[in-house]
């Protein structure tokens, strides 16, 4: 027959026991909650995309191997206006026939990473940004394409370089003037040395006829 503490300590335990068993079966305690558990087939993931890409400022598409956007953000909608998707990129941003000479998509297919480049758009200037997008067996399969405006920047670039260039034209004047009075200078120093010289000969000569008589 089991004491009364024993009887307490046994009660204890299993009491434990079923907590423990019911935290564990419990939606809030998985047995493993390090394992990512799948997504709800109720939860709109392709429309939640759509959303997200949307959110962002910046246009955004994917466009194919052959730079033929598929999916775009409204950002990109707005800028460009119109039907943009199944129409190559460079169509759309530039308005020409081909690939410009400077597309970053082109370097991207032989580094097979991000590549980028500043390209003029209109009135205003973007860094195009260019990500690899890959297949199951490695392979590009198309790529994400981001514009950044970076107007301010490029307007702020060009204001110090006119600065700049402001600033070395002053110096370039600025050397020239003190050349030309260091040379008006010498050519003082020559005319004084010059006279000084002559006078000191006329002072030698009338001292030479004096002395004589």
């Amino acid at each position: 027959m089991l004491g009364p503490k024993r009887m307490q300590n046994n009660k204890s335990k299993l009491t434990g026991t079923k907590r423990s068993q019911t935290l564990r079966g419990s939606p809030l305690l998985s047995a493993d909650s390090s394992t990512p558990q799948p997504v709800s087939k109720t939860f709109p993931v392709e429309s939640a995309w759509q959303s997200a890409f949307d959110a962002l400022g910046e246009p955004v598409w994917l466009m194919d191997t052959e730079c033929r956007i598929q999916q775009c953000n409204q950002a990109a909608r707005k800028m460009f206006g119109g039907q943009i998707v199944g129409r190559p990129c460079w169509e759309v941003a530039h308005g020409a026939q081909a690939r410009i000479p400077d597309c970053p998509f082109s370097t991207m297919c032989q580094s097979c990473r991000r590549e980028s480049a500043d390209l003029p758009l209109g009135q205003r200037w973007f860094n195009c940004t260019v990500d690899p997008l890959f297949d199951t067996a490695g392979k590009i399969s198309g790529a994400l394409h981001v514009l950044w405006d970076i107007t301010d920047r490029k307007r702020a670039e060009k204001s110090l370089l006119e600065a700049k260039e402001s600033l070395e034209r002053r110096v370039v004047e600025r050397t020239a003037e003190l050349q030309k009075t260091n040379e008006s200078l010498r050519h003082s120093e020559e005319q004084l040395r010059r006279f000084i010289e002559n006078e000191a000969r006329a002072l030698g000569r009338f001292y030479d006829v004096y002395a004589y008589r």
